[in-house]
């Protein structure tokens, strides 16, 4: 055996011998000694009861949301920039002759943001008229 090997030898029992150390360092319970596939098992038994609890707690919270007086949706929102909402919007007011910007993003799926820019946009232009702001 060369010094290397030897050196390597030397290494791997002082792993081995810590290796060793640390699992006849794990404690005992019930008068037996915890293994490595005792240890395992627990592990896996908390983790599947852990599941459960959150099964739980999301069908309980599906029920909540089910029961709820306002329906939850989700809107995918688009990211278009401001000429191509302003477009948009004015297809949007063929069908409706009054709305809220909230309404119109609704229902375009665009941010609020947007459309509350197209929609000054569009009154600068003299393409849409804004209640209220008819001055007596």
């Amino acid at each position: 055996m060369s010094n290397g090997e030897n050196t390597d030898q030397k290494r791997l029992d002082s792993t081995t011998r810590l290796a060793l150390y640390e699992w006849a360092a794990v404690p005992s319970f019930a008068g037996g000694t915890m293994t490595p596939e005792s240890s395992l098992s627990r592990e896996v038994d908390s983790l599947k009861a852990t599941v459960k609890e959150l099964s739980e707690e999301v069908s309980e919270i599906r029920d909540v949301i089910s029961k709820a007086p306002v329906r939850v949706r989700f809107v995918n929102i688009k990211d278009v920039p401001v000429p191509e909402a302003k477009d948009m919007v004015q297809d949007y007011y063929k069908d409706h002759d009054i709305a809220y910007p909230s309404d119109i993003a609704d229902a375009l799926s665009i941010p609020l943001k947007t459309t509350v820019m197209a929609l000054e946009e569009l009154k600068k232009e003299g393409k849409i008229k804004v209640q209220g702001d008819e001055q007596s």
